[in-house]
């Protein structure tokens, strides 16, 4: 794949609760974006971004006595973030009942409902790997009648959407297989595994939607000309004036037959900024504040020195 450029696949599994039925959010990517606030936790759980309830959402590295530490720029509480939710208690509660999270088992394992897959499709290597894990498996004939046959195969996973439990076992069998090696190759890998084991344990659908080939630069949105069908990019040169030719074109890849130029386009991109997000002055009070910095820059290995010099500065001492 082309540096700069991306092609995700979204997955859900097929769930109800109070979160989710938030804007009626139904496909994979509506999920995700529903869900972004408990992700945004979970990701803090995970980066150890989080101190007194306070989540941690930008920072500056600073060089001081021999060591960089790590301060602080802008923060959020858990509770204003989780509030819209009915609190992180509510959430946890939910989603550690509910058989759709494919994480209940980590700390913090929220949203586990949801998640992001991200591979080279275009990689050689990983083609020949998936068709090797087919065979190997002797679930050839299955593959055949479950998914569309393409080339390269990956894009025939997911041309039908909500995968049902006897596809999700299929493409458990192979992919873990494919991936057990080497797990390097894409990005979100284990939960999905995750999410296909828990598709099968319980019964559930598994929504996914692949991602048109793109790229994003300087706030803007680039979709390239791609299969509607496959959704592989289209290989038609823009010309001189950057227009796509208007003539139909046939997928290489799934021979669905299709008009380049009316799958091209540019918008603005989607900002994932955190609207409960500031200064610690702004968020916390002094009392909060002080208690938040010295517990994480201790941590961070600053010395009580430097923290008291930071509260002062940002005037915040009592």
């Amino acid at each position: 794949m082309a540096a700069g450029k991306h092609q995700r696949l979204a997955w859900a599994l097929k769930a109800s609760c109070a979160v989710r039925s938030r804007d009626g959010a139904a496909r994979p990517e509506d999920v995700l974006r529903v869900t972004r606030p408990l992700r945004r936790v979970v990701h803090a759980y995970q980066r150890r971004n989080l101190v007194n309830g306070v989540y941690v959402v930008s920072s500056t590295l600073k060089y001081q006595s021999g060591v960089f530490i790590e301060v602080p720029r802008k923060v959020c509480r858990v509770s204003d973030l989780l509030e819209p939710y009915g609190g992180l208690r509510a959430v946890t509660a939910a989603c550690e009942a509910c058989p759709a999270n494919a994480t209940r088992d980590i700390k913090g394992g929220m949203a586990g409902c949801c998640g992001r897959l991200e591979v080279d499709p275009e990689d050689v290597e990983l083609d020949r790997r998936i068709r090797e894990a087919i065979l190997a498996t002797e679930r050839y004939q299955a593959w055949k009648k479950a998914f569309k046959a393409t080339t390269p195969v990956w894009f025939g996973f997911w041309t039908r959407s909500p995968l049902s439990p006897e596809q999700s076992r299929l493409l458990l069998e192979v992919l873990s297989r494919t991936f057990t090696r080497d797990r390097k190759r894409g990005r979100g890998i284990p939960r999905f595994l995750g999410a296909l084991r828990t598709a099968v344990e319980q019964g559930l659908l598994l929504e996914v939607s692949l991602s048109p080939p793109g790229h994003n630069e300087a706030g803007f949105k680039t979709v390239y000309p791609h299969c509607p069908a496959c959704k592989a990019e289209a290989n038609v040169d823009p010309g001189l004036h950057d227009v796509y030719p208007p003539e139909p074109y046939t997928c290489p890849v799934c021979h669905h037959t299709f008009f380049p130029a009316a799958t091209h386009e540019v918008e603005i991109e989607d900002g994932m900024a955190n609207p409960v997000a500031g200064d610690i002055e702004d968020v916390l009070t002094g009392e909060e504040a002080r208690a938040f910095l010295r517990v994480w820059m201790i941590r961070s290995g600053a010395s009580e020195q430097e923290v008291e010099r930071l509260i002062a500065s940002r005037r915040l001492a009592g």
